[in-house]
């Protein structure tokens, strides 16, 4: 009797630990930071007249090859636009802007932009290792939340790639 009582207090330890692990494997793949976020967003109002940079204003999708980003315990989606400028005439095929949460983890790296970390738009991606990755184009200040929905409504600054304040509109589609 006592090794089936041992056998069944050993069978319920494994169940339980599965349980476990099951419950937290539902958790972390059911968790969607695109679902408390816009998964679609325009971007426009830029004062710099440029073409380059008016191609960068329109739609912002959650970016495919990297949908989120991760610091500490906070996950931003990855948004990815792309340019409504003609390359054709080059044989170039179109550019992406990505909308993205930038915190520099390189310590070696000054960062005096961002130096807690910002939404910014730029025109590479967050792929770790990327050599331009964080080169702003437009930053959002005093702006920390984990969706970028209400940054240009939250009190915070844009500002150019210049460092001069812009009145970019974020725009939830849906």
């Amino acid at each position: 009797m006592d090794k089936k009582v041992k056998i069944a207090a050993m069978v319920t330890t494994v169940m339980l630990v599965l349980l476990t692990v099951l419950v937290l494997v539902l958790t972390i793949d059911s968790f969607d930071p695109s679902v408390a976020c816009c998964s679609n967003l325009t971007i426009s109002g830029t004062k710099n007249a440029d073409p380059f940079y008016q191609n960068i204003m329109g739609v912002y999708e959650p970016y495919a090859n990297q949908s989120s980003i991760t610091y500490g315990d906070k996950n931003f989606p990855v948004y990815m636009h792309t340019l409504t400028e003609n390359r054709s005439e080059f044989g170039m095929g179109p550019r992406h802007s990505f909308l993205y949460y930038y915190k520099n983890e390189i310590p070696a790296l000054n960062e005096t932009e961002c130096p807690d970390g910002c939404w910014m738009i730029g025109m590479y991606d967050p792929t770790p290792g990327n050599y331009w990755f964080g080169r702003k184009y437009w930053r959002f200040t005093g702006f920390q939340e984990a969706c970028p929905d209400s940054a240009s409504s939250s009190g915070g600054e844009i500002l150019n790639d210049r460092g001069q304040p812009d009145s970019l509109i974020l725009k939830c589609l849906a």
